[in-house]
């Protein structure tokens, strides 16, 4: 007798994997009909063990195990190698793979038998977006079968939808409906031309797939957001090996781990332009403005010829920051995350990330007490604070995450935006809803200190990938710092030149940083005591390999959290025992391998 794991594919089953008993010992991957809430419902088995191993959680279960199970088939075995080895990459569970790369096909059929492709190869486009699309075009029309394009956002995967239109392609996104999603999946597994898919469908069991195009490869929604953290370029790269199909990643330009030495080409970027603002402001004695005054020349003369004007700014709120003046520590909330300046229903509020903690705008410093608190940074409200102010006649449309909360707001800012003569004001979360198609006639990033800033090891590459969207969107771009010595910035004015990369390069070299070597954060949560036991058994774990302790973070009475990074390295991961180590942490640790920000 033997205890099974299965992971439901039903709406509605509890999350994670639910217990039976089986007669027969059944493979990892194997798939069932389960008694689920008086139904039968299909799921795949991602753990099998005998009775007698699985003895004391039997007897300490308030329940008796269903023994109802009905024998389907087997996942295809191209997919359970390719999951095996994204486990073993993310330190994680097959089972947490399963459920986070099958959970979203309810109840289909799911093949058997998947066709071989005619070989694996890894192809890269280096461009900007139209180029790209171009590219993808033809290599659907080259490519026998079917092509998986992924795209990270849903404005890009409906703008694929029109501009592909030819191909017939068939969208899947969790934005939709569940019966619509359910009747496209079927769509999707019956081998159409084309299917335009979010990340959460890489793992379609696609009989007839022949390509896979990873768009905008660099796009931080790439990574999932839950446990196991799973990152899509590299889970569609052991996939794609596995059915031997070709994967082609798009960008411009492409993160440095993909990069070959080929130029950039910029002959159809917009102008640019990169201000010193530090220069002007001592020249002319102006005061600090979120919109510095060198802008506004600019901002006035597009919008009095009827031109479209974005902004960018890096934070969304008034303030991205508020320390105290007496002490100098940041003020945070009761679980230690760090409160920023906002409007909350018309009123100033300090606000945590997240939105759950809304704390009074007249607080005091949780450490000392004192009430002499400083908004420090330039946040979205606060740049639309003052354009409102100097343009009043102009259509103003706010684009960050707090005013656009569906994608029918986007859309209606979108088509807000098109009236002649309007702004939009935005994070980087606005750019995706931009069409090159139909250019700005000028985009201003408002500081680029703050994005240069920005806690990521990749933020200068990020900076730099941004600055070249908005030339590919605008008929000019001007971009507004205190740091004209940056590299990145003489990169954006001349990407056809590799001194940024070559420094890129060099610095990762000489930090060990991907790709010349790999990152692995390892986060807990608890007490000071919790966290030396966690100490303790970080440091054995990493064994020889270079271990660092980050600071504290959170000195709050309900605990602290601390991140040990484990730096190994270049080819050394994935490596099969460290991996099995970390998979094994209990749900208090978070595991993530070579995420952009250390903490």
């Amino acid at each position: 007798m033997y205890v099974i794991d299965v992971i439901p594919f039903a709406a509605g089953a509890p999350a994670g994997a639910l217990s039976y008993r089986s007669k027969d010992f059944l493979e990892t991957g194997t798939l069932v009909g389960v008694p689920l809430r008086k139904k039968r419902v299909r799921g795949i088995v991602v753990s099998c063990s005998s009775v007698q191993e699985a003895k004391a959680q039997i007897k300490k279960a308030d329940f008796s195990l269903s023994g109802s199970i009905e024998v389907l088939g087997t996942l295809p075995e191209v997919i359970r190698t390719a999951v095996s080895r994204i486990a073993v990459y993310h330190a994680a569970s097959v089972g947490s793979v399963y459920q986070q790369l099958l959970g979203s096909m309810l109840a289909e059929e799911i093949p058997e038998q998947l066709t071989a492709g005619a070989g694996y190869a890894l192809k890269k486009t280096e461009a900007p977006y139209l180029a790209r699309i171009e590219t993808y075009a033809k290599e659907i029309k080259e490519t026998e079968g079917t092509t998986l394009l992924l795209l990270p956002t849903l404005a890009e995967l409906a703008r694929a939808k029109e501009i592909l239109k030819e191909f017939r392609p068939v969208v899947l996104s969790s934005a939709a409906a569940p019966a619509q999603r359910a009747h496209a999946i079927r769509r999707a597994l019956a081998s159409p031309k084309l299917i335009l898919a979010t990340p959460a469908y890489l793992a379609l069991p696609v009989p007839e797939l022949s390509l896979v195009i990873l768009d905008r490869i660099s796009a931080g929604a790439y990574r999932f957001p839950k446990r196991p953290y799973i990152d899509t370029g590299v889970a569609a790269r052991f996939l794609a090996e596995a059915r031997s199909v070709p994967l082609l990643l798009g960008d411009f330009p492409l993160p440095l781990e993909y990069r070959d030495t080929k130029k950039l080409d910029s002959s159809t970027l917009g102008a640019i332009s990169v201000l010193n603002v530090a220069e002007q402001e001592e020249k002319q004695g102006a005061t600090f403005k979120a919109v510095p005054d060198v802008l506004i020349g600019s901002i006035r003369e597009a919008l009095s010829s009827g031109g479209r004007v974005a902004v960018l700014s890096a934070r969304r709120g008034y303030a991205p920051a508020v320390v105290c003046r007496t002490c100098g520590a940041s003020v945070r909330d009761s679980q230690g995350r760090a409160l920023t300046l906002a409007t909350h229903k018309g009123e100033r509020v300090l606000r945590s990330s997240d939105g759950k903690t809304i704390q009074d705008a007249d607080a005091v410093c949780d450490l000392c007490g004192s009430w002499n608190l400083l908004p420090l940074g330039i946040g979205v409200e606060r740049v639309c604070e003052e354009l409102t102010a100097l343009f009043p006649d102009a259509p103003l449309v706010r684009f960050d995450t707090d005013s656009i909360r569906t994608p029918a707001m986007a859309r209606k800012a979108v088509e807000a935006f098109e009236v002649p003569g309007s702004i939009a004001v935005g994070t980087e979360f606005m750019l995706p809803w931009l069409s090159s198609a139909s250019p700005l006639q000028l985009a201003v990033v408002a500081s680029a200190d703050s994005l240069l800033a920005l806690p990521f090891w990749r933020s200068r590459e990020r900076f730099l990938r941004i600055l070249l969207t908005l030339r590919e969107k605008a008929e000019k771009t001007i971009v507004a710092t205190r740091r004209m010595d940056d590299s990145a910035l003489h990169a954006a004015e001349h990407p056809e030149e590799e001194s940024f990369f070559e420094e890129e390069a060099a610095l990762r070299r000489a930090l060990g940083y991907p790709p010349y070597g790999t990152l692995l954060t390892v986060s807990a949560t608890g007490s000071r005591d919790q966290l030396e036991k966690a100490a303790t058994r970080i440091t054995e774990i990493a064994g020889a390999n270079s271990l660092h302790s980050l600071p504290e973070k959170g000195l709050v009475p309900r605990g602290f959290m601390r991140t040990w990074v484990v730096q190994l390295p270049e080819g050394v991961w994935p490596e099969a025992t460290l991996s099995r180590a970390l998979s094994g942490l209990p749900p208090s640790f978070r595991v993530l391998i070579d995420p952009d920000s250390l903490q």
